[in-house]
């Protein structure tokens, strides 16, 4: 017996949803078809995840760097007192 796997994949910006359905077949060869859909699945999640990670990344640098700023500010507040505001 022969398995067709049809598939049906809407997708947005933020989510994904894959519609599956298997013709007759050996138990085999649908696992084999259902392997190769979802291993390309959980790729795509691994991209997701390595963009978050990398977007997570710039957060933190962004704010490392807001920090530093801040830092001047309260060590200039501290030589440069603002009397009399």
């Amino acid at each position: 017996m022969r398995t067709a796997m049809f598939s049906s994949i809407s997708t947005s910006q933020y989510w994904r949803i894959t519609t599956l359905m298997a013709t007759t077949g050996t138990p085999a060869s649908t696992a084999a078809s259902l392997e190769a859909c979802f291993s390309e699945d959980a790729a795509s999640v691994e991209c997701a995840a390595a963009r978050t990670l990398h977007h997570l990344d710039g957060v933190r640098r962004h704010l490392d760097g807001l920090r530093y700023h801040l830092d001047g500010v309260q060590r200039h507040l501290r030589f440069y007192p603002l009397d009399g505001v």
